[in-house]
């Protein structure tokens, strides 16, 4: 009966945190630029697909535009932090959640619920809609066209890049985006929690977002040992960057 009583809870609990705290306002703007953006991307690789000579599949399409550093830097990532950058400060700075949830940790953990269900939410649509954008046009293939391959490797991108196929080495990279921007997040949301405000949590994870990702984007090796060594890195990070909100959210002094 006690693990019925707290699965009812915890379903209670995830339903009551999608349906009170997703930002509709954000994330309808959102879509309407990630749209925009995944269409633009696409017309711009038919222009360079003709140029090379080569018919990119819409696998390589979505691959390009997932690992551009103008979208995945200067674009998507503003966007994502836009949507999240408020999901501390929404109730009173957790005087209302603490006694919801009946201890400051308890209100910790379901802001950073909340933040992977954002994160993973932006993932799916960013994903979804590039890979619609590019299947409407460039034909689907589950591996890599030769053409492409020796394109990438003109532009200065090993070949050991693409050993595995499209879809494989795709999810890889997306993952490792993925914990980039959940990075991200987690300084956004240790910032919220050290000041209370979350246009200084924008400007400060958005900061750090720029840094981090041109950092990652000077790094050449991107093969999947590299983009796992990543992965383990940043979660690393964010393990440690929770753990730091979780000491200031039991010393901090609510209203």
């Amino acid at each position: 009966m006690s693990t019925d009583r707290a699965f009812t809870r915890t379903a209670y609990r995830l339903k009551y945190l999608i349906s009170e705290s997703f930002p509709i306002i954000r994330w309808s703007f959102s879509v309407m630029v990630i749209a925009f953006t995944a269409v633009v991307s696409v017309y711009k690789y038919i222009d360079l697909s003709d140029m090379a000579a080569t018919a990119f599949s819409s696998l390589e399409t979505v691959f390009l535009n997932l690992t551009d550093s103008i979208n995945i830097i200067f674009i998507y990532l503003p966007l994502y932090l836009f949507i999240i950058s408020g999901i501390v400060t929404t109730d009173n700075f957790g005087a209302n959640g603490i006694i919801k949830y009946g201890s400051r940790g308890g209100w910790l953990i379901s802001k950073l619920i909340l933040l992977i269900l954002n994160t993973a939410a932006f993932f799916i649509l960013l994903f979804g809609m590039n890979m619609l954008a590019a299947h409407r046009v460039f034909p689907f293939s589950s591996s890599w066209s030769s053409g492409f391959i020796s394109l990438r490797v003109m532009m200065g991108q090993s070949a050991l890049d693409f050993v595995y196929p499209p879809l494989t080495t795709l999810g890889i990279s997306v993952l490792a985006l993925f914990l980039l921007y959940l990075l991200c997040g987690a300084v956004s949301v240790l910032t919220a929690v050290l000041t209370e405000k979350e246009e200084l949590a924008l400007l400060a994870s958005l900061l750090f977002g720029i840094s981090a990702g041109l950092i990652n984007m000077s790094v050449t090796a991107n093969d999947a040992f590299a983009n796992t060594v990543r992965c383990i890195i940043i979660v690393i990070t964010i393990s440690i960057i929770a753990l730091l909100c979780f000491i200031k959210v039991k010393s901090k002094d609510f209203a």
